[in-house]
């Protein structure tokens, strides 16, 4: 499997090289669909995990290759003013989905949530997942996380503590 990283800096792209990128699109400089057509050699990607969505996220159909998938988990620059439906049909070449994911599916499954937490538990005690932490802060340290997140220069996650 070959990892496709979209990024803003050089500095981010080391972070996603990293993590296991194994190729990097600038995002603010390249044409994300027609790179990524052009690193799989025109065979476009199997899953797109998209956290911004906004005006742009249909146009993410064209990077994906047969079959591929169109995820959404988290809607940052808000919903698509495109059509999905008549988007996915000017893709009907490739068959493409889009799924939409959300914590939220285990709000009524207590059991559930507590297996996937368990399989989270135990994968991060074997270190077979490490989350990249950018910053720990104090509680009253909330203004300096969030000049973090909107600077865009927190490199992993930010973590609040009392």
């Amino acid at each position: 499997m070959n990892v496709i990283g979209t990024v803003s800096t050089e500095e981010k792209a080391a972070f996603a090289r990293g993590n296991g990128a194994d190729e990097i699109i600038f995002y603010r400089r390249e044409d994300v669909v027609a790179r990524a057509r052009e690193l799989t050699k025109g065979e476009g990607v199997g899953l797109v995990l998209d956290h911004v969505c906004g005006p742009e996220f249909t146009g993410y159909l064209g990077a994906l290759g047969k079959w591929g998938t169109l995820l959404s988990y988290n809607a940052f620059a808000g919903l698509p003013e495109e059509n999905l439906m008549a988007a996915m049909r000017d893709h009907l070449d490739i068959c493409p989905a889009i799924r939409c994911f959300s914590f939220h599916i285990y709000d009524h499954d207590r059991d559930g949530r507590r297996a996937l937490m368990r399989n989270v538990i135990d994968a991060l005690s074997r270190n077979a997942i490490k989350p990249a932490i950018s910053a720990v802060l104090k509680l009253d340290e909330v203004r300096q996380a969030h000049t973090l997140l909107e600077q865009g220069s927190a490199l992993g996650k930010i973590i609040m503590t009392p």
